[in-house]
């Protein structure tokens, strides 16, 4: 095999064009070659780059939904906090207006009772009026009986010494 490329680098020696062709063709092939492997090279670039894209991609989209998921959760703890604030609210409200209701009927209760107690002490006084113009009546038959007792004392007294 060594004796054939002597024989070939003799042959191509001698033929200047020959040497010139043979050199364009290596160079070619050599630039081919080194062309593939950058090309291809370029393309594990590209696929590389790709796939880091598509991961961070991926990511960020992992990153939002889970954002989204969180907002959510927040939303719906708020509204159940809201639910339990209402529903505090409303018992406490229930509470006052019991409170109220009974305190209420407690007012009503003792206006009643009130009322009771002015209606006896009202009956109370007619009967106590009455009873002061029947003891009127007495103490004037008694003035006017002792009126006349002293009239007569008086006229026995007057008939006495004169």
């Amino acid at each position: 095999m060594e004796e054939a490329a002597v024989h070939t680098a003799d042959g191509l020696a001698a033929e200047p064009m020959l040497l010139a062709v043979v050199t364009i063709a290596v160079a070619l092939i050599v630039a081919a070659v080194l062309i593939a492997k950058e090309m291809r090279s370029g393309k594990e670039k590209q696929l590389e780059f790709e796939a880091r894209s598509s991961e961070a991609q991926l990511n960020l989209q992992r990153e939002v939904e889970s954002k989204r998921l969180d907002l959510e959760e927040k939303r719906e703890q708020r509204k159940i906090e809201e639910q339990q604030h209402r529903a505090q609210t409303d018992a406490e409200m229930m509470a006052l207006q019991r409170q109220t209701i009974e305190a209420s009927n407690r007012s009503t209760a003792a206006i009643e009772a009130m009322s009771r107690l002015m209606e006896t002490n009202n009956a109370r006084l007619e009967i106590s009026q009455e009873g002061s113009r029947v003891l009127g009546r007495q103490m004037q038959d008694v003035h006017a009986t002792v009126h006349t007792i002293d009239n007569n004392v008086q006229e026995i007294a007057d008939a006495l010494f004169k």
